[in-house]
């Protein structure tokens, strides 16, 4: 259950971006309330019905298997009846165990994170609230959300920016379902690549609505890109490629290579015509084709393989194309001749730069189609149980803070000594609270 007593106002999906994580955060909370309640309301209604009707042929079909099977139950039942108190305790016991420890987890995984980004303990506390708050959002975990969060903090951005980042994250797994250490690292190295700035928060939604667009107009989709992004990154922004032009790429030779792996290999591959000089100055050389302008700066990607494009499609014959290729770019890798060979064929070139216009324009993509991507009974499931969990979570903090006082035991006059000593003498006390 959501406790609105706590609540914090935070970003409806439709809203535009805001400018610090906390408006962002701020409003989440608020609408993960409303819509939360309104979605499983709502599908509380839809499923009704089937859930009764199925309820009504389950209870006849037990009571017929019941007096079919109560003469030779007797026995039994008299037997079971000593031992279901037991095992219903033995149950609940062991569920409180595994939530406790998952609570613990949570707790010692913060502690890293802070201390790796040289953090203070509130500012892990107020992380702890807003990752439950996201996954309330989307159904995503927890424990997903904080590997990302981490893998931010690592790269070197803020505490701040990191949670401001996450956030943007967790929206793009609600619409793909990719995970946020992929999504992380492809944003980081994009960042460091194109000279991006994470620290504002629009910048992260704008790279992660052109990754998605790019994702629906190729193969290679969102997750896919965001590993790719990481490989290859450096080497397309080396190259003279913006990062538009860069997902236009990709998409367009993954048009010829659905893998993900093998097509990272081939963009990287294809890339080094404009990052070896070797390949560079030999290729320049036979198709008479400057790599550079006047200034001496390097040319556009497209616009260089345009006019090596308009040379290859002079030629009539497999054979003579197949000459061009081998006399242009015969010292380079085998894959590298294979992209260009796609680039440079048919309207490849046309269509790679209509795709990068298109993701150009991508901006908001997320917030638009968040709603209607969490429309559906699994990831209301998923809400539902992330609601549950930050409950849980909430009432196995003060124990697990009893717990790691244990440690602290070797003083009399200790605050821990005092905390246990309050616990046992009045546990009702202390556990009304939570009930």
């Amino acid at each position: 259950m959501v406790r609105s007593g706590t609540a914090r106002a935070a970003p409806s999906t439709n809203d535009q971006i805001l400018s610090t994580p906390w408006d962002i955060m701020s409003n989440l909370r608020t609408s993960v309330i409303l819509d939360l309640a309104g979605n499983l309301q709502s599908k509380s209604r839809s499923y009704s019905n089937a859930i009764t009707n199925m309820a009504k042929r389950g209870s006849r079909s037990m009571q017929m298997l019941r007096r079919s099977t109560l003469a030779v139950g007797r026995g039994l039942d008299a037997i079971g009846n000593k031992y279901v108190t037991a095992i219903g305790g033995m149950g609940a016991a062991y569920k409180s165990y595994q939530e406790i420890k998952k609570s613990a987890s949570l707790d010692k995984s913060l502690i890293q994170v802070k201390q790796m980004a040289g953090s203070t303990t509130k500012a892990a506390g107020i992380l702890r609230r807003e990752l439950h708050l996201m996954s309330i959002q989307t159904g995503k975990t927890v424990d997903d959300l904080l590997i990302g969060f981490n893998n931010l903090v690592q790269s070197g951005l803020s505490w701040d920016a990191a949670l401001a980042t996450i956030y943007n994250v967790n929206r793009a797994m609600g619409v793909t379902d990719a995970q946020s250490k992929v999504l992380s690292g492809g944003l980081t190295v994009a960042a460091k690549a194109f000279d991006f700035d994470l620290t504002k928060v629009e910048v992260s939604a704008d790279l992660l609505d052109k990754m998605t667009v790019a994702g629906r107009l190729g193969n290679a989709e969102l997750e896919d890109l965001a590993s790719i992004v990481s490989r290859t990154g450096i080497n397309a922004k080396r190259a003279g490629l913006d990062f538009d032009s860069y997902l236009g790429f990709i998409e367009q030779l993954s048009q010829n290579e659905l893998n993900p792996e093998r097509l990272a290999t081939l963009a990287d591959s294809t890339l080094r015509l404009f990052t070896n000089q070797n390949y560079l100055n030999k290729a320049e050389k036979v198709t008479k084709v400057s790599f550079y302008d006047g200034n001496d700066e390097k040319r556009a990607v497209f616009d260089v393989l345009d006019d090596i494009a308009a040379k290859y499609k002079t030629l009539t014959s497999d054979l003579q194309r197949d000459r061009f290729i081998q006399a242009a770019f015969g010292e380079a890798d085998l894959d590298t001749r294979k992209g260009l060979a796609t680039l440079l064929a048919g309207d490849a070139l046309t269509s790679a730069r209509t795709m990068s216009a298109t993701i150009k324009d991508a901006s908001g993509t997320l917030a638009r189609d968040l709603p209607e991507a969490l429309d559906n009974s699994v990831d209301q499931v998923g809400r539902l149980k992330a609601a549950l969990g930050e409950a849980a979570d909430e009432f196995c903090q003060p124990v697990n803070d009893v717990a790691n006082c244990q440690t602290k035991l070797n003083t009399p006059a200790s605050p821990c000594s005092s905390m246990i000593s309050q616990v046992v003498l009045y546990p009702n006390f202390f556990l009304g609270r939570w009930f």
